[in-house]
Protein backbone atom coordinates (compact mmCIF):
# COMPACT_ATOMS: atom_id res chain seq x y z
CA UNK A 1 0.00 0.00 0.00
CA UNK A 2 1.37 3.38 -0.99
CA UNK A 3 2.36 5.63 1.91
CA UNK A 4 0.37 8.84 1.67
CA UNK A 5 0.90 12.09 3.53
CA UNK A 6 4.21 10.97 5.00
CA UNK A 7 5.73 13.45 7.44
CA UNK A 8 8.97 13.51 5.44
CA UNK A 9 8.91 13.67 1.64
CA UNK A 10 12.36 14.37 0.26
CA UNK A 11 12.78 14.79 -3.47
CA UNK A 12 15.83 14.73 -5.73
CA UNK A 13 16.55 16.80 -8.78
CA UNK A 14 15.67 15.22 -12.10
CA UNK A 15 17.81 12.17 -12.75
CA UNK A 16 18.93 10.19 -15.77
CA UNK A 17 18.11 6.54 -16.39
CA UNK A 18 21.71 5.63 -15.51
CA UNK A 19 21.40 7.50 -12.21
CA UNK A 20 18.09 5.74 -11.51
CA UNK A 21 19.75 2.31 -11.78
CA UNK A 22 22.66 3.51 -9.64
CA UNK A 23 20.27 4.80 -6.97
CA UNK A 24 18.30 1.54 -7.08
CA UNK A 25 21.55 -0.35 -6.46
CA UNK A 26 22.28 1.89 -3.47
CA UNK A 27 18.78 1.37 -2.06
CA UNK A 28 19.13 -2.40 -2.39
CA UNK A 29 22.59 -2.33 -0.75
CA UNK A 30 21.15 -0.31 2.12
CA UNK A 31 18.36 -2.86 2.53
CA UNK A 32 20.91 -5.68 2.68
CA UNK A 33 22.93 -3.88 5.36
CA UNK A 34 19.77 -3.54 7.45
CA UNK A 35 18.78 -7.19 7.07
CA UNK A 36 15.75 -6.54 4.86
CA UNK A 37 14.95 -9.63 2.80
CA UNK A 38 11.79 -8.54 0.95
CA UNK A 39 10.20 -5.36 -0.35
CA UNK A 40 6.94 -4.56 -2.10
CA UNK A 41 7.08 -3.15 -5.61
CA UNK A 42 4.16 -1.09 -6.85
CA UNK A 43 4.15 -0.28 -10.56
CA UNK A 44 2.16 2.71 -11.79
CA UNK A 45 -0.08 2.62 -14.88
CA UNK A 46 2.70 3.72 -17.21
CA UNK A 47 4.34 0.33 -16.70
CA UNK A 48 1.54 -1.42 -18.62
CA UNK A 49 1.48 -4.40 -16.25
CA UNK A 50 -2.30 -4.79 -16.47
CA UNK A 51 -4.10 -5.72 -13.27
CA UNK A 52 -0.79 -5.59 -11.39
CA UNK A 53 -0.74 -1.79 -11.73
CA UNK A 54 -0.95 -0.12 -8.33
CA UNK A 55 -0.91 -3.53 -6.60
CA UNK A 56 1.66 -4.50 -3.96
CA UNK A 57 3.96 -7.18 -5.34
CA UNK A 58 6.17 -8.72 -2.65
CA UNK A 59 9.59 -9.39 -4.15
CA UNK A 60 12.66 -10.93 -2.58
CA UNK A 61 15.40 -8.32 -2.26
CA UNK A 62 17.70 -10.57 -4.29
CA UNK A 63 15.21 -10.48 -7.20
CA UNK A 64 14.27 -6.77 -7.28
CA UNK A 65 16.80 -5.65 -9.90
CA UNK A 66 15.96 -8.52 -12.26
CA UNK A 67 12.21 -8.09 -11.69
CA UNK A 68 12.34 -4.43 -12.77
CA UNK A 69 14.76 -5.15 -15.64
CA UNK A 70 12.44 -7.89 -16.95
CA UNK A 71 9.48 -5.47 -17.03
CA UNK A 72 11.62 -2.93 -18.89
CA UNK A 73 12.75 -5.54 -21.42
CA UNK A 74 9.09 -6.35 -22.11
CA UNK A 75 8.77 -2.63 -22.91
CA UNK A 76 6.32 -2.13 -20.09
CA UNK A 77 8.00 0.87 -18.52
CA UNK A 78 11.27 2.55 -17.69
CA UNK A 79 12.93 3.03 -14.30
CA UNK A 80 13.30 6.75 -13.70
CA UNK A 81 10.59 7.70 -16.20
CA UNK A 82 7.54 5.80 -14.95
CA UNK A 83 6.16 5.54 -11.40
CA UNK A 84 7.66 2.71 -9.40
CA UNK A 85 7.25 2.55 -5.63
CA UNK A 86 9.46 0.46 -3.40
CA UNK A 87 7.87 -0.15 0.00
CA UNK A 88 10.31 -1.15 2.72
CA UNK A 89 8.99 -2.64 5.97
CA UNK A 90 5.87 -0.49 5.67
CA UNK A 91 7.90 2.41 7.13
CA UNK A 92 9.85 3.80 4.20
CA UNK A 93 8.91 4.35 0.57
CA UNK A 94 11.18 5.15 -2.35
CA UNK A 95 9.38 6.41 -5.44
CA UNK A 96 11.05 6.55 -8.83
CA UNK A 97 8.69 9.16 -10.21
CA UNK A 98 7.41 9.77 -13.75
CA UNK A 99 8.89 13.28 -13.44
CA UNK A 100 12.36 11.64 -13.41
CA UNK A 101 12.88 12.32 -9.71
CA UNK A 102 13.24 10.10 -6.69
CA UNK A 103 11.09 10.68 -3.60
CA UNK A 104 11.98 9.31 -0.18
CA UNK A 105 8.99 9.19 2.16
CA UNK A 106 8.79 8.19 5.80
CA UNK A 107 7.20 9.30 9.08
CA UNK A 108 9.82 8.63 11.76
CA UNK A 109 12.92 10.83 11.72
CA UNK A 110 14.80 8.47 14.04
CA UNK A 111 14.86 5.50 11.65
CA UNK A 112 18.52 4.74 10.88
CA UNK A 113 17.46 3.10 7.62
CA UNK A 114 15.62 6.22 6.42
CA UNK A 115 18.55 8.42 7.40
CA UNK A 116 20.96 6.21 5.48
CA UNK A 117 18.74 6.42 2.39
CA UNK A 118 18.57 10.20 2.75
CA UNK A 119 22.38 10.37 2.87
CA UNK A 120 22.58 8.11 -0.18
CA UNK A 121 20.33 10.42 -2.22
CA UNK A 122 22.22 13.53 -1.12
CA UNK A 123 25.53 11.90 -2.05
CA UNK A 124 24.40 10.46 -5.39
CA UNK A 125 22.29 13.26 -6.87
CA UNK A 126 21.32 15.84 -4.26
CA UNK A 127 17.95 16.95 -3.02
CA UNK A 128 15.70 19.46 -4.74
CA UNK A 129 15.46 22.73 -2.89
Amino acid sequence: MILKNAKYNLQTREITETEAWDILGGVLDCCRRHGIAEVALIYGYDWSVGDKSWADQPVSLADVHDHIKAEEERERGCLGNDDLYIQINGEVQVLFCHHSEVHLQYDQDDLPFAQELRSLLVEKVGLKR
